[in-house]
């Protein structure tokens, strides 16, 4: 679902040359931010909230994203065993990132432990990083 946040680094110009070499990097309170949204997952019932409601996968998308997503928007994804749709097992908010900076996800492997969450860039961008 689409959280309605967004996150861009201080003194970011997409537009400036100096984005292609160094942009800057998003705060810590931005990075807690994203921390503090995964958690908010945790126990969230789901079946529940309007956001989440689709017949298919590909109606979600249309109506969630049908317009595009902004750069610096995050995505709350909530995964859950098949067998027993009403027990989340893992939890992550995307941070879909900008023009010059990888997408980082903020996840949980047990829903059940809101104590660790962790940040990590995805693998296919670590290039934009460093």
């Amino acid at each position: 679902m689409r959280t309605g946040s967004l996150h861009l680094p201080g003194g970011y110009d997409p537009a400036a040359d100096e984005s292609f070499y160094s942009a800057p990097k998003l705060s810590a309170l931005d990075l807690e931010c994203l921390v503090d949204s995964t958690r908010l997952l945790i126990g969230h019932n789901w079946r529940v909230d309007a956001r989440f409601m689709a017949s298919n996968s590909s109606e979600f998308v249309d109506w969630a994203f049908g317009k595009g997503a902004s750069i610096g928007e995050s995505i709350a994804i909530i995964f859950y065993p098949w067998k027993d749709s009403a027990r989340t097992a893992k939890i992550a908010t995307l941070w879909l990132g900008t023009w010059h900076h990888a997408p980082l996800v903020a996840w949980a492997s047990d829903a059940g432990s809101g104590s660790n969450v962790k940040i990590e860039p995805l693998a296919e961008y670590i290039d934009l990083i460093h």
